[in-house]
Parts: C-alpha cells; sequence; structure tokens
C-alpha cells in the first residue's frame, strides 16, 4: 500500500512537470509563433541608455527612454540584493522539493489511512460471532493482514464472514485510496500557490497576480521617480511614460528552468530591472507591478498564443480596448521592442484576441 501510494506521488509529479513543459514551451514550427516572432524582432528606433552599476549590497540603475512624442525621460533608482533575491526565492520551484514534498504528504496520509482500516477492521470482527477466529497481524508499520483460524466443522461457516470482512476492508481501503489521491491535488495546488503558481485545468501557469502583489511595493521607488520626474502629466500620459519606459526594456526569451528550478519562463520584475531585460509576461508583471502604486486605475493580462497584452481602465484615444465584468480597459503592448501607444495593438493580437472565451487574469488592487 505504501509502494502504491509513492507511485500516485511520483506520477502526479512528472505529470504535472510534464504539464508544465508542454503548456509553455514554444512550438518552433508553428506558424502563429513564428509570425509572434517577427513581431517582436522589428527594427525600431529607440534612442534608450541603460547603467548598471554594482556594489556590494546594491544594483544602481539608471534608465533613459523616449515616449511616443519623443520627449525624454530619465530615472535613477536602487534595488538592493537582498530584496532581488527575496524577490526570486518566493516565486517558482524545485522539483527534488516539491518530490520530497509530495512523497512526504503521500506518507503521512498513508499513514492515517492504515490506522483507519485497522480500526475498521477491529470493528467489524467485533461485530462477528466468530471474532475469537479473526485477528490483525501487523507486517509493518504501514502494513497489516487479517488471518484466520477455524475449526474443522466451523470452517466453511467462517470463511464465508472471513470473505465478508475483507471485501468491507477492500471496499474502505479503495475508498480511501481515491480520498488521497484528491487530497494530494488539493495540496499540489496549495504547494503551488505559495510559490507564485496556479493550476488552470491540467496545467500550471504564473500567478500573475500573486507576482504583482508581491513586487508592487518593492518597485514603488521606481514609480515615485516617474512621478517626480512629470508631476504634471494628467493618468493617461503618465501610462505612456510606463509603458514606452516597459517597452524600452529589452525582449528575451527565458527558459522553463533556471539554476535547476522551475520559473516557467519568467522572470520577477526586480530582476527584469537589474538586467534590463524580460520576455513578455515578465515585462506585463514589471509593467504592473510600477503602474499599481496607482490604485484606482485596475489592470488585467489578457493571454493569447505566446504572448500578452495588458489592459488598463483608463480611457484612451485608441481604437484597442476590452471591458470585462463591466469595465473597460485600455489595451496595452508591453512586449516591445517597438513603441506602441496605449490603445494601439499588433495584427498579431489583434487575430487572436477574437477567439472566445478570452484567457485572463485580473490583478485585484489592494490598499
Amino acid at each position: 500500500m505504501k509502494n502504491f501510494l509513492l507511485a500516485v506521488s511520483t506520477l502526479v509529479f512528472l505529470i504535472i512537470s510534464l504539464i508544465i513543459v508542454a503548456s509553455r514551451w514554444p512550438q518552433k514550427n508553428d506558424l502563429n509563433y513564428l509570425i509572434y516572432e517577427l513581431v517582436l524582432k522589428e527594427s525600431v528606433d529607440s534612442s534608450g541608455s541603460f547603467i548598471k552599476e554594482e556594489t556590494e549590497l546594491d544594483y544602481n540603475l539608471s534608465y533613459g527612454w523616449n515616449d511616443y512624442e519623443n520627449n525624454n525621460f530619465s530615472i535613477t533608482f536602487t534595488i538592493s540584493k537582498e530584496l532581488l533575491a527575496e524577490a526570486e526565492a518566493e516565486f517558482g520551484y524545485y522539483p527534488d522539493e516539491f518530490k520530497r514534498f509530495l512523497d512526504e504528504t503521500s506518507n503521512s496520509m498513508t499513514r492515517e489511512m492504515i490506522k483507519f482500516l485497522k480500526d475498521y477492521a477491529s470493528q467489524e470482527i467485533e461485530k462477528s460471532q466468530y471474532s475469537q477466529y479473526i485477528q490483525i497481524v501487523d507486517i509493518s508499520p504501514d502494513k497489516f493482514n487479517l488471518s484466520l483460524s477455524a475449526p474443522p466443522k466451523l470452517k466453511s461457516e467462517i470463511k464465508a464472514e472471513f470473505k465478508s470482512i475483507t471485501e468491507k476492508i477492500f471496499k474502505k481501503r479503495t475508498s480511501q485510496l481515491k480520498k488521497i489521491s484528491k487530497q494530494l491535488k488539493v495540496k499540489s495546488q496549495e504547494y503551488f500557490e505559495k510559490r507564485g503558481i496556479r493550476t488552470s485545468g491540467d496545467a500550471v501557469e504564473v500567478d500573475y497576480d500573486f507576482c504583482v502583489q508581491k513586487n508592487r511595493l518593492r518597485l514603488k521607488p521606481v514609480f515615485e521617480r516617474m512621478k517626480k520626474s512629470r508631476p504634471e502629466l494628467n493618468i493617461f500620459q503618465f501610462l505612456q511614460v510606463v509603458l514606452s519606459f516597459t517597452q524600452e526594456i529589452k525582449y528575451t526569451n527565458l527558459l522553463l528552468e533556471e539554476n535547476n528550478k522551475f520559473i516557467l519562463e519568467f522572470w520577477v520584475p526586480p530582476k527584469v530591472l537589474v538586467n534590463n531585460s524580460g520576455d513578455c509576461d515578465s515585462k506585463a508583471a514589471t509593467f504592473a507591478s510600477i503602474w499599481t502604486n496607482l490604485r484606482s486605475y485596475p489592470v488585467v493580462f489578457i493571454q493569447i498564443k505566446r504572448h500578452i497584452l495588458v489592459g488598463v481602465a483608463v480611457p484612451a484615444a485608441g481604437e484597442a480596448d476590452i471591458t470585462i465584468h463591466g469595465l473597460r480597459y485600455t489595451l496595452c503592448e508591453v512586449a516591445g521592442p517597438a513603441k506602441i501607444p496605449p490603445g494601439l495593438i499588433h495584427q498579431y493580437s489583434r487575430m487572436h484576441l477574437r477567439n472566445r472565451p478570452l484567457k485572463y487574469q485580473l490583478i485585484k488592487s489592494r490598499p
């Protein structure tokens, strides 16, 4: 029974790992993927600058970029190495650690099941008129059997009773194993949720709301530097500043795994800024971690094939918007490198937005 549950644990682990690979890994022979890559690599006129100075404790970062009207912006801020380490530590998981977690959880559930079945077997034996001939035999701490010692003249009657009791125990065991299987799935979900990952059907994906909420205050100094640089800007003009800044960050394809840790091709926002690099969802989370310091303007991530659009609840002059739960969002292409203003999107994005139902994650406003 123990070996069976360990096999279940290993199977769950392998299935989840395969799901991650299947759901996130690029399909190089996919026409839409090739089109998407071409869109990302289109040439743009960029005069941005990035300077990183590293000290023993910090990264001192300087960014310069232009908005859509060729206005120049520059900010300087510091990200401590401790802050970066905290942000990286709270996202992603190590496969070996996850397997140990499943093994320990399944072993604990197995012990509880064995105790339950032994108690149930004792009750059934006590109710039998032949209880004196049926005994529970412990084989190991996690395994037991029933033994039968019947006098010849009662053997057939006692064997029938013995068979009835063992069948009842087997049914209880089957029911308990199903329960354990469900509990393992719930425990796995809880494990991932604590590490910035959520389940979606049979797949797992980045929990963007988790990542944004964890990093919003960490990036508040960036938000404040932007606001201070041009305090006269209205909300839509400020959106242009934050969006053009994010688009200026270099686009880089990321890996499913980094330093033996599954990161689902995602870098946390402080790492994106320290490296001036990230892919579309990493840059989207960076944008949202800055923007959500304005808590009156909600954000939504629209997930399309191999790409993410960000919707911001501000009015815009552009034609690209979407309404979710009665709230209108202006769509933004955060990936870059093309400098596309709020309310305008690539043809690639427009094509995939026709698919219904849309997949999205709301970024909740919090104090």
